[in-house]
C-alpha cells in the first residue's frame, strides 16, 4: 500500500505540472516554499515516478496535417493483455500513434499524421488485425479526424486544473498554462534538428546531459532549446501518474454539433464552460468535438457528463446524443504512453 502524499508533495507536484518550464528557484517563489523544499520534493517525486517529463513536438510546423482519434469496440473473446501483445507488433509500430489504451471490450488511440493516407494505412492494418483475431463487432474502427488548420485545441493533456481541485489548492492560482499548435512554415536544419530530436527522445535530461549525447556544450543546448520553444516547435509538459493521483476512470466524449447551429470555434468562448477540471484534453472543429476526461469516481463522471449535455442542449448545439467511452484504470492497459520520438524522427528524416 502506497503512503499518502504530504501537503508539500501535493503542492510541488501541482506546481511541476502547472509550470513545467520553471526552475526550482522560480517554482519556489510561485508556490511560496523554500527552494530546498521544492528541490527535495521534486527529486522524491521523480524517483517515485509520480510524473513524467515530455517535450511536445508541434509537428504541424514540419508537415503534419492531422490529429486523429480512432476507437473500436471488441468481441471480448480475447483479454486486453493478449490483444495488446499482438497489436504492439502490428499496429502500435506505426510511428503516427503516440497514445493508445484499451480494456477487454474497447480501445482508442491518438495519432498525428502527415495526411489521410497515413491514417488510412493504420486503420486498414487495425481492421485486418482485429478481424483476423475475430475481435470486431458489427462496426469497424471509427475515425475522428481533426485537421490542424481547421481545428482548435482547447487543452492538451493539462492535468493542472484537475490537481488543483483534487489537492484542494483553492482559487486564485491563475489560469493553467496551455499548449497551442502554431501554424506556419517551421523547417529545421543543422543543430536545431539534432537538439530537437534529442530533447524529444530524452525529455527528462538536463541541458548538459543532452549536450554530451549530441556533442555540443550545455550553453548551445540551452540556446537552441529556448529558440525552439520561442518559435513554437516544442513545448514542455508534465504528466502525473494517473492512478496515483486518484484517477479511476478515463473517458472520451465524442460530440457532434448541430449543423444548423454549430458553435463558433474560431473564438472558442462558447465551448470554454466545458473545460471542467477533469478535462485533460479537448479539441474541436466546426461540427464535432472530442473531450478526454480523468475522473476520480463514477459519481464525478456522471455529474460532469450531465453538465456537458445540459449545457449543449440548452444552446441547441447537439446533432445527436454524444458518444461516451469509459475506461476503468484498473482494468485497462496503456499500450503507447505519449511516444512522440518515433514520429519526430520519421518527419525529420523525411525532411
Amino acid at each position: 500500500m502506497k503512503k499518502a502524499m504530504s501537503n508539500n508533495e501535493k503542492k510541488v507536484l501541482y506546481g511541476l505540472v502547472r509550470h513545467p518550464s520553471l526552475t526550482d528557484t522560480e517554482l519556489a517563489e510561485e508556490l511560496s516554499l523554500a527552494q530546498s523544499t521544492v528541490t527535495t520534493m521534486r527529486h522524491r517525486l521523480k524517483k517515485e515516478k509520480m510524473y513524467k517529463d515530455l517535450w511536445i513536438p508541434m509537428l504541424n510546423r514540419v508537415g503534419c496535417e492531422l490529429l486523429v482519434l480512432i476507437h473500436t469496440n471488441f468481441n471480448p473473446i480475447v483479454d486486453v493483455e493478449a490483444r495488446a501483445e499482438r497489436t504492439r507488433k502490428t499496429i502500435e509500430v506505426f510511428e503516427e500513434i503516440f497514445f493508445s489504451m484499451g480494456e477487454t471490450q474497447k480501445g482508442f488511440s491518438l495519432s498525428m499524421a502527415e495526411d489521410y493516407t497515413a491514417v488510412g494505412k493504420i486503420n486498414d492494418k487495425r481492421t485486418e488485425t482485429f478481424a483476423a483475431m475475430d475481435l470486431l463487432e458489427k462496426e469497424y474502427p471509427e475515425e475522428v479526424v481533426f485537421p490542424f488548420e481547421l481545428s482548435v485545441i482547447h487543452r492538451f493533456f493539462n492535468f493542472a486544473p484537475l490537481l488543483e481541485r483534487e489537492f484542494g489548492m483553492g482559487e486564485g492560482w491563475g489560469k493553467a498554462e496551455e499548449i497551442t499548435f502554431p501554424s506556419g512554415d517551421g523547417k529545421l536544419s543543422g543543430t536545431d534538428r539534432t537538439i530537437y530530436m534529442a530533447l524529444v527522445e530524452n525529455p527528462g535530461e538536463k541541458d548538459g546531459d543532452i549536450g554530451k549525447l549530441v556533442g555540443v556544450s550545455r550553453h548551445t543546448v540551452a540556446l537552441h532549446r529556448k529558440r525552439l520553444d520561442e518559435r513554437g516547435h516544442i513545448r514542455r509538459l508534465r504528466i502525473p501518474d494517473m492512478k496515483r493521483i486518484g484517477v479511476s476512470l478515463l473517458v472520451f466524449h465524442h460530440v457532434k454539433f448541430n449543423s444548423h447551429n454549430a458553435p463558433d470555434i474560431g473564438l472558442g468562448k462558447e465551448l470554454q464552460p466545458l473545460l471542467s477540471p477533469p478535462t485533460i484534453f479537448m479539441i474541436s472543429r466546426k461540427f464535432e468535438m472530442i473531450r478526454i476526461c480523468a475522473y476520480p469516481s463514477y459519481e464525478v463522471y456522471k455529474k460532469d457528463k450531465s453538465h456537458m449535455i445540459s449545457y449543449l442542449r440548452k444552446r441547441d448545439l447537439l446533432a445527436e446524443y454524444p458518444l461516451h467511452r469509459v475506461f476503468a484504470m484498473d482494468g485497462s492497459v496503456i499500450i503507447k504512453d505519449f511516444a512522440f520520438a518515433p514520429l519526430v524522427r520519421k518527419f525529420l528524416d523525411k525532411e
